[in-house]
């Protein structure tokens, strides 16, 4: 729908001409202007829209919005309608009494001239002069933190604009006013939300750091202990804390600064186990799903994988070789985990049937683990080898 300024009418998609109170033509510029406001973004792209209903809404061929430059102590024209190429964006106006605008700006009150050659109060610009600009009407678009500027309409014609034209103009200048500030708003949370983000990978950054130093410590430490054992102990430890400094990694080169790929993870994991095996004989049979888990729920699952990959490469393959398999699946809110391998097998826990061996610390410490992400562990039989399944939910984050 558009308007015939000349007819002061309202046209409708089909050409019929009726009849347009000046009230239907300012509530469907308004409306208009509503629904436009709604689906863009862009400020610039708004503010031409503003003044392009304003001026269907006044029947005047000319309308601008101008931004007051306090550091400049004047006016920019920002937005407009009717003017020729190279005003909007590069004509500035004073921002004094001398001037409409400022006058508005000043008073924080809309500013009329019906007649502005007899307005003594004042100056016409060198763009009023060019364009004969006769009768004007300015509207201050004020906001909490002070004014933004002013929206204005003139035209060539004397012109007295009634007191509900003015009313339109300043509601207008004022709904700009709120679609201005929840813009501000909008890249305000947005700079506050890319802050927190950088301040948040910049700590995840120092905690991996920090944690890798820890593993080349323990490291250093492990080749200067004698007794094998106390070392292997050593090394558990190392392998665990790089576990969860390989996580956080992960998340900081994430895009999602919460969540990561759990598959992409635990591969990684098992890849650095399997390469600190000095027989060099295990390979890695990997099916992973993509599945993107929080680093509440990524450390405890790659700490598990940890326990049991190296448990496998411990006492698995007597003679050097064999595969370790890896599988996770996802299903809606489910996430299941499989680890098993093709080694010689091994006596299965107390409690749980067959030949009973005393649970280790690496086992004692996956089933706590398992518990903690609230998951159904089970050691299923196998043709060769052993099996680990872990099934859980997923929180909704």
């Amino acid at each position: 729908m558009s308007v015939d300024l000349a007819e002061n009418a309202v046209v409708t998609d089909g050409g019929a001409m009726e009849a347009a109170s000046p009230t239907l033509r300012h509530l469907q510029a308004v409306a208009e202007f509503g629904q436009y406001a709604l689906r863009e973004t862009d400020l610039d792209a708004l503010l031409h829209e503003a003044c392009s209903q304003v001026a269907k809404g006044l029947g005047v061929p000319y309308a601008k919005v101008l931004e007051y430059r306090a550091a400049e102590g004047d006016f920019l024209i920002r937005a407009g309608v009717g003017w020729r190429p190279g005003v909007v964006g590069s004509v500035r106006a004073p921002a004094n009494r001398d001037h409409a605008p400022g006058l508005a700006m000043l008073t924080r009150q809309p500013v009329v001239s019906g007649d502005l050659a007899a307005d003594p109060r004042f100056n016409p610009t060198d763009l009023f002069r060019e364009y004969a600009v006769a009768a004007l009407v300015n509207a201050p678009i004020l906001l909490d933190t002070g004014v933004f500027g002013v929206l204005e309409v003139v035209t060539p014609e004397r012109r007295p604009f009634s007191t509900p034209e003015v009313t339109f103009l300043q509601n207008f200048a004022n709904l700009i006013a709120t679609v201005i500030h929840r813009r501000r708003s909008e890249e305000s949370l947005k700079a506050a939300l890319a802050e927190r983000e950088i301040l948040l990978r910049e700590l995840q950054h120092r905690v991996k750091n920090n944690l890798y130093v820890v593993t080349s410590l323990l490291g250093l430490q492990a080749n200067r202990i004698g007794d094998s054992a106390a070392r292997g102990a050593l090394e558990e430890v190392q392998h665990r804390v790089h576990a969860i400094g390989l996580a956080y990694g992960l998340l900081q080169n994430s895009q999602d600064i919460s969540h990561f790929d759990l598959g992409g993870y635990l591969e990684a994991l098992c890849r650095t186990l399997i390469g600190d095996d000095k027989e060099g004989g295990v390979t890695l049979a990997l099916d992973c799903e993509p599945a993107q888990v929080t680093l509440q729920i990524g450390v405890p699952l790659g700490l598990i994988v940890n326990e049991l990959v190296s448990n496998s490469l411990k006492h698995a393959f007597p003679e050097g070789r064999g595969t370790i398999f890896l599988k996770v699946r996802r299903d809606a809110d489910q996430i299941s985990l499989e680890i098993a391998d093709d080694g010689k097998g091994m006596a299965r826990p107390a409690g749980a049937g067959g030949p009973s061996r005393p649970r280790s610390l690496g086992l004692k410490l996956v089933e706590a683990l398992a518990l903690q992400v609230q998951g159904i562990l089970t050691h299923p039989p196998a043709e060769r080898g052993v099996r680990h399944h872990l099934i859980f939910t997923v929180p909704n984050d």
